[in-house]
């Protein structure tokens, strides 16, 4: 299943499955979420919004929130391996864990941290895209 970020003048298609792995990485890289603003077509009825960015039913991202996304994917592209990590095939890696994230990325078992997740070339062009897309600014998630 695929959502759409909608942006100024472009567009992004994100696999659902990888979307919680680009969010967890820009949060891990700085990223504080604002939360969303509801789609144009909501109503209410008496409830408040979540202000969720996982399900894709047109919510707005802020313009200060969406840059602030961009930078911190930015920055996580430094970090994102450029080749396939599977997990089982993960170094032995020892010392102190200064770096959160390193540490995050050696540990879980079989399962892929979000760096590992995103890791690879089609997934670091995904990346860079959704980073593109949101410097712009305010896009909805569709």
């Amino acid at each position: 299943m695929i959502l759409t970020l909608v942006g100024v003048g472009d567009r992004a298609a994100v696999p659902m499955l990888l979307w919680p792995a680009i969010l967890t990485v820009a949060q891990q890289f700085g990223w504080k979420q604002a939360g969303t603003l509801p789609p144009l077509t909501w109503v209410s009825y008496g409830g408040t919004w979540p202000g969720d960015y996982y399900a894709a039913c047109g919510q707005r991202v802020a313009d200060c929130d969406a840059r602030a996304f961009a930078a911190a994917l930015q920055l996580a592209l430094r970090c994102i391996p450029t080749a396939i990590v599977v997990p089982s095939a993960r170094p032995e890696i020892s010392g102190d864990w200064g770096n959160p994230v390193e540490k995050d990325a050696v540990d879980g078992g079989d399962v892929p941290s979000p760096l590992e997740a995103l890791s690879g070339p089609e997934n670091r062009a995904l990346v860079a895209r959704v980073a593109r897309l949101a410097a712009r600014g305010s896009f909805r998630i569709t």
